[in-house]
């Protein structure tokens, strides 16, 4: 029966000769992993590109930086010269050429690269809009001079950031570079714009005393108190990965620091006092600092991504190499393989014409040796081991499960027992009677929601019943927040949500995603000491289309000897935990087609990360 089922093949195959039949095979399992190989070779090439886009990205962001940095300039300067100090009047038309020399420069890049990174029409926007202001604004009002120069420069901030998104540096997903990308394109730019703002506003409430001025100037405080503590932040994270080539960006990031908090002093005890220069000079100072400090990380993230390419140039050509030497040894393996086939057929033909000829031999040496029963073997050894493997976990889980049970079967069997009794001797009350009871109903839920979890790892994929639709994401987050409030104020632990994207719908179930969200937030506030900081964020990855879910804490981390058994049912490094919990996430992802990675250092703590498809509102 199988015989006559392979007859066409065998019959095919027998009208071979080796060498046909051999390349024939050699092509079946060479072209594949070929092809595979040349998908990966693709990626590679892919990356190269957009690293090497990245660094077009980097260049043009710095032009715009010293385009940014002029028009603050100009700024100052023109509402100083408004307001009644005629001096700057020379330095603002040396500031103006400046500016033109900056758009010059910009328009020059953007012939080269604008076409690759899709800028070059918001780039002419931006552009002409400038020329625009020059010719209709003609107000000799230092106020609404002011407005409107701010007013531009916040439509150059925001192709700064459209420009972050052409390049690709955005979706940077190295812990590094991520935020060095965040520094350049959004938190320093910002922070100097509060600062030029400032410098602005004072330079106009000093000559006018214009009390709503003056309310606007201090109210610019706590935006730049704002600014200035992202900025911490970001720096903090940077300096973990900081070489002796870049401590600069400290240092820089600390004389910053120092010189805006004197800002803030200075606006708190009133700056009347106070000359024009004396408050330019002060601003301005701190402002040059600032891009001072903008440079400084934008060098370090030139490198990071000179680096990343010739690392991937490395790879690149490693793989050539690599797929080189495979070709060259299937071929030279299949061409010995052939011979070693050919050598034995001629040993069998010669010893069979000596038994037809008479000459009966001993014994026949082959090259070739018959290894399928050794193969039967380890398979049914495999086969044996694999059973055991399972007696064993399924023996494991028991005893797990019996044990979590047995904790609160004998708590409820206690208590039935003291109510039981008060209750023949008529001395217990029904206040502590129903005390009791609740105690024994939550002990009877906790055995539910162990069992409920124990289905959940026990049941396979196909018996599942889930309903995967979308969800809105902000809205299953928010009520893990919630959920979440009463250990934070139990444990004393600072906790964060932020929302990248307040609009994000995925693909799963809402309870499900609640449930994961709020098993791993509460591990983290597990994990930190009193005073301990967790936080919770979401972004977008647009090239895999999914949605980011981060939980970090600063706790003391895990060790690497127990990372690889985190996901193992029953298996805990908390005192009191049932070991079920990750497992239980996994298994909820994997259903609704997500994924969850740990990342953990010791004595800096741990970063959990699960993903989930995005997907379009019904």
């Amino acid at each position: 029966m199988l015989r006559a089922l392979f007859l066409p093949a065998i019959k095919l195959f027998n009208r071979f000769k080796y060498i046909q039949l051999i390349t024939l095979l050699g092509s079946i399992l060479t072209i594949p992993a070929m092809v595979a190989f040349s998908f990966y070779l693709a990626h590679v090439q892919n990356e190269i590109v957009e690293a090497k886009k990245g660094i077009i990205g980097i260049g043009y962001n710095q032009l715009l930086q010293e385009y940014l940095e002029d028009l603050q300039q100009y700024r100052a300067m023109s509402v100083t010269y408004l307001s009644g100090d005629r001096s700057f009047g020379h330095k603002l038309q040396e500031k103006k050429a400046d500016i033109i020399q900056d758009i010059m420069q910009i328009d020059h890049y953007d012939q080269r690269f604008g076409n690759q990174l899709q800028t070059t029409a918001k780039w002419q926007e931006i552009k002409y809009r400038w020329y625009d202001l020059q010719s209709i604004d003609k107000s000799e009002d230092p106020y609404q001079n002011y407005l409107s120069l701010t007013d531009y420069y916040h439509d150059v901030l925001e192709y700064m950031t459209f420009l972050g998104d052409a390049s690709g540096l955005s979706l940077d997903s190295e812990y590094v570079s991520f935020y060095l990308v965040n520094g350049i394109i959004k938190t320093v730019p910002e922070l100097s714009e509060t600062l030029g703002q400032i410098r602005a506003i004072g330079l106009i409430t000093n000559k006018d005393s214009n009390h709503q001025l003056s309310y606007q100037l201090i109210s610019m405080q706590s935006l730049l108190r704002s600014k200035l503590n992202d900025l911490e932040h970001e720096v903090k994270i940077i300096d973990r990965n900081l070489t002796s080539k870049h401590l600069s960006i400290i240092t820089k990031h600390q004389l910053l620091q120092e010189k805006s908090k004197n800002i803030i002093d200075k606006i708190d005890q009133h700056i009347n006092f106070l000359s024009r220069w004396e408050y330019y000079q002060l601003l301005t100072d701190t402002i040059e600092v600032c891009f001072s400090l903008y440079d400084s990380e934008t060098t370090m993230l030139q490198e990071i991504y000179s680096d990343r390419v010739e690392k991937l140039m490395d790879q690149w050509y490693f793989l050539i190499g690599i797929s080189v030497f495979i070709l060259v040894f299937t071929m030279y393996g299949f061409i010995a393989f052939y011979l070693s086939v050919t050598e034995t057929v001629r040993n069998i033909k010669s010893k069979s014409l000596a038994i037809v000829s008479g000459n009966l031999p001993m014994t026949t040496s082959l090259s070739m040796k018959e290894d399928l029963l050794d193969i039967g073997n380890t398979f049914n050894q495999i086969t044996r081991n694999m059973h055991q493997q399972k007696i064993s976990v399924m023996g494991q889980m028991a005893a797990g499960m019996a044990h979590e049970i047995r904790n609160p079967l004998t708590s409820i069997h206690g208590f039935t027992q003291f109510m039981k009794k008060g209750i023949e001797e008529g001395s217990m009350e029904p206040e502590t009677f129903l005390q009791y009871l609740n105690i024994c109903q939550e002990e009877i839920k906790a055995i539910e929601n162990l069992v409920a979890n124990f289905l959940i790892l026990a049941r396979k994929n196909e018996e599942a019943t889930i309903e995967i639709r979308p969800v809105h994401l902000q809205t299953v987050l928010n009520r893990v927040h919630e959920l979440s409030k009463h250990f934070v104020i139990e444990k004393d632990v600072f906790l964060t949500f932020r929302y990248d994207d307040e609009n994000s719908w995925v693909n799963g179930v809402g309870t499900h995603i609640e449930q994961i969200a709020l098993n791993l937030v509460k591990n983290a506030i597990d994990a930190v000491p009193a005073g301990g900081k967790v936080s919770l964020r979401t972004s977008i990855d647009q090239r895999l289309d999914q949605a980011i879910i981060s939980i970090q804490d600063n706790g003391s981390g895990i060790p690497a000897e127990r990372m690889k058994h985190l996901f193992e049912p029953f298996y805990t490094t908390k005192e009191k935990g049932t070991g079920i919990g990750l497992s239980v996430c996994k298994k909820l992802l994997d259903e609704m087609d997500g994924n969850i990675t740990i990342y953990s250092e010791e004595g800096f703590g741990t970063t959990v990360t699960f993903r989930l498809l995005l997907t379009s509102p019904e």
